[in-house]
């Protein structure tokens, strides 16, 4: 058999290789010719799985080492029987600890009070953690999430209509354009207007949950905390540089959470191809008692993201720079940075 995967996935070689011959490249770059002769697709979420890359091609199996799944055509691969997998919650950790980072650093900046009163958008793996790790903040968390309003009878869910007196607004829902808790440009000109001024909006789910042709007029009275973007990767300059903290979609880019997507990855496929199931992943990472005030001193020694912002911001603000291919070459060369819990 033959695998072609994304660069960008550490592990891939040590765990496929016994199976099949792995190819790796640039997700970005992979099409339909580049398939004529692969039984396995391993990818992350700049690559777009539908049709046009797969029609006429020997895959069989498709996997995606990330939480969402917005880039994959699911109706197609299953009317055409391809097994799929992604990865929900193999980067939760990371994107956690890079919302706790963000709130220690704007509250050390004072842009952010202490004990602060935070909503928190999307309440699912990732949603989850963060809400644990704002215990170190001594928040005053509201929560919405219809869908599990929906389906849990004691799930605390307000609506958001209630974010309007919050200090922090936290994003973490998957991009869904259907249905009837669609969340594409589910932040739009009546959400902003309503927050209060210097209300700080993070967004580490998918940029085009906030309507970002609106943010300019009706959220300039808040904070803007970006690390996804809407027509990623030729991003906003003019977003970018009003942004107080702006990364590059990184938040989930920690080595042990990129390892964790492989490894889920490399399960779905031993169950879909019949092989022998791996051991459990472990990142040999210890609980951490998240309401200790010592983490809040230390998470800015792991991770700093206005370090992140100031390279972001000096690469793609330079004469001539090509936004789309500086953007790529910022997410592949990122360096490693690891999870709070390896500490």
């Amino acid at each position: 058999m033959k695998v072609l995967a994304d660069k960008q996935m550490p592990g891939v070689h040590d765990l496929f290789s016994a199976h099949a011959d792995v190819v790796t490249t640039s997700g970005r770059d992979i099409g339909n010719d580049d398939l004529s002769d692969v039984d396995i697709l391993l990818t992350r979420s700049i690559t777009c799985v539908d049709e046009s890359l797969l029609k006429n091609t020997p895959v069989k199996f498709v996997g995606s080492a990330t939480g969402g799944a917005d880039h994959i055509d699911s109706r197609y691969l299953d009317e055409c029987n391809i097994p799929w997998s992604v990865a929900p919650g193999c980067n939760a950790a990371s994107v956690a600890d890079y919302v706790l980072s963000c709130a220690v650093r704007l509250q050390l900046d004072g842009r952010l009070p202490m004990n602060p009163k935070v909503g928190v958008i999307g309440v699912g793996h990732i949603g989850k953690q963060v809400v644990q790790r704002l215990s170190v903040l001594n928040a005053n968390v509201v929560l919405n999430d219809p869908l599990r309003a929906a389906s849990e009878s004691e799930f605390s869910h307000v609506a958001l209509e209630a974010f309007s007196d919050c200090d922090l607004v936290c994003v973490h829902t998957p991009l869904t354009k259907q249905g009837e808790f669609s969340t594409y440009h589910l932040i739009d000109d009546i959400f902003l207007k309503q927050l209060k001024p210097g209300c700080v909006l993070l967004n580490a789910a998918r940029g085009a949950v906030i309507d970002f042709s609106v943010l300019n007029n009706s959220g300039d009275h808040l904070t803007w905390c970006l690390d996804v973007w809407e027509g990623e990767p030729e991003i906003d300059l003019e977003v970018l540089n009003e942004s107080y903290i702006a990364t590059p979609h990184v938040a989930g880019y920690a080595v042990e959470s990129k390892l964790r997507g492989t490894h889920m990855i490399y399960e779905a496929a031993c169950r879909a191809f019949g092989w022998e199931l791996p051991l459990p992943f472990s990142s040999s990472g210890a609980s951490i008692d998240y309401s200790n005030d010592a983490c809040r001193y230390s998470v800015l020694r792991v991770y700093d993201p206005m370090v992140d912002t100031m390279r972001m911001k000096r690469a793609l603000t330079e004469s001539g720079v090509d936004i789309k291919k500086t953007f790529d070459r910022l997410r592949m060369e990122y360096p490693d940075r690891h999870e709070l819990g390896l500490y």
